[in-house]
């Protein structure tokens, strides 16, 4: 599917169907949704006490057999995606196509609806990039200074971004310290943290449900233990050898009620980091954002 990209590798000129002031509200959109997953909430804890220990051992294994299982997936995906997040106020829907790659690599490009590019954002490598068509103007920058200026945990910042959104377990370095069952039965939360580093405060705590093998949901945790975005999963279908979720999620975020994530015609792709290197037309602007 890389022929989606080809309409941000030639000269763009803004289209006259754009309107400026909607274009400038869809940039200050997409810097967002770089941080989308990582703006911090809280909530109740949705699991009871620990199991014993003959179940933490079943359990564990359980969980073992189905990381091992998405490790032999597809590393990389393209296809079309609908983002939208709704407040009680307001609401924003942006649609086109998106690449994604393990571990965090991230592109999406956003047409209107002749199919006209907009705005085009890559992540990659703890950068950003953004290309704003209207505008003629190429931003680029660190995702870590981003974040700390908008007072996002830095610890957050080296989230998998692709086992997020495609439904998996991280897929290395991390280890199970605490095993519970859901509040609601609807399956089993793991407490998952670093392999390398000493304490046992979670990066994240993932709802398995054994009996599918499909993660649920996860709630994403910094290092000081304070729980951050809660993502859940729905909708999974089949794409290559597994199953991914077409419906992802997002709830708990500081600065909007709900984002949903809506995938289609997704299929495995072969990329490389000259995908998520967005050219930059002649003639553009370039800003640098430290």
């Amino acid at each position: 599917m890389k022929r989606k990209n080809k309409p941000f590798n030639k000269k763009l000129t803004p289209s006259p169907l754009c309107d400026r002031r909607s274009a400038g509200r869809q940039f200050v959109v997409l810097l967002s949704l770089l941080l989308l997953l990582l703006a911090g909430g809280c909530a109740r804890a949705p699991w009871t006490e620990p199991v014993d220990d003959e179940r933490h051992r079943h359990l564990l294994a359980r969980y073992d057999e189905h990381r091992h299982g998405a490790a032999q997936c597809g590393t990389a995906y393209d296809g079309d995606l609908k983002l939208s997040w709704r407040t009680s106020v307001d609401s924003v829907a942006l649609a086109g196509y998106y690449q994604i790659q393990r571990p965090s690599s991230l592109r999406f490009n956003v047409t209107n609806p002749l199919g006209q590019p907009l705005v085009a954002v890559a992540v990659a490598a703890g950068s950003f990039q953004v290309l704003h068509v209207p505008r003629q103007t190429f931003y680029s920058g660190s995702l870590r200074s981003y974040a700390l200026r908008h007072d996002i945990a830095p610890a957050v910042l080296s989230g998998p971004l692709f086992d997020w959104l495609t439904g998996r377990p991280i897929g290395g370095g991390v280890r199970v310290v605490d095993i519970r069952e859901d509040k609601s039965a609807r399956g089993v939360w793991y407490a998952v943290v670093r392999d390398y580093k000493k304490g046992t405060v979670p990066i994240e705590y993932l709802l398995l449900d054994p009996a599918s093998g499909l993660v649920v949901e996860r709630i994403v945790v910094d290092e000081q233990g304070e729980r951050h975005a809660r993502v859940s999963y729905d909708d999974w279908q089949q794409v290559g050898a597994c199953q991914l979720p077409m419906v992802v999620t997002v709830t708990g975020i500081s600065f909007w009620a709900e984002a949903e994530l809506r995938f289609s015609e997704v299929q495995p792709a072969r990329l490389s980091p000259s995908d998520f290197t967005l050219p930059v037309p002649s003639g553009y602007l370039r800003q640098f954002m430290p």
